[in-house]
């Protein structure tokens, strides 16, 4: 009763709204990814950066692209603005599954070929190691 009195959920909201804007600084989309269904959890991972990816099936941003228990593999580039600023943290930011759902699907980043880092719906931020950062294409 007392934080409805002193209107504690309305002034959270409000200083959350305020405060959204200023979580990512500078942003820049990764165009589209490719998709490509995997035989199961045990196949070998597609992460050659020399990979012709051309004929696996391109996906958007909130585009439907997976079945249920579906292993797959996901392929797409990024690159890192050089005139961004290199004191400040970088992240991919990869917002993998529903808020409703079981914590699915489970991803393994791999860049430039080698395994990095793990992304859920819980884990969404692949922070980026210096060498990143150089305004070059990585995979």
């Amino acid at each position: 009763m007392y934080h409805k009195q002193r209107w504690t959920p309305e002034k959270i909201k409000q200083r959350l709204n305020l405060i959204l804007p200023l979580v990512y600084l500078k942003r820049k989309n990764i165009s589209t990814f490719r998709y490509r269904e995997l035989d199961g959890p045990l196949a070998a991972s597609p992460a050659e950066i020399s990979m012709d990816d051309s004929h696996w099936q391109e996906i958007s941003a909130n585009e439907y692209w997976g079945s249920w228990t579906q292993d797959f593999a996901l392929r797409a580039a990024f690159e890192v603005p050089e005139d961004w600023d290199k004191s400040q943290p970088i992240a991919l930011y990869l917002p993998l599954g529903d808020s409703g759902d079981f914590s699915h699907p489970e991803s393994l980043a791999y860049i430039d070929g080698q395994p990095y880092a793990t992304c859920d719906r819980h884990h969404q931020e692949i922070l980026l190691n210096d060498e990143w950062l150089d305004g070059k294409e990585h995979f």
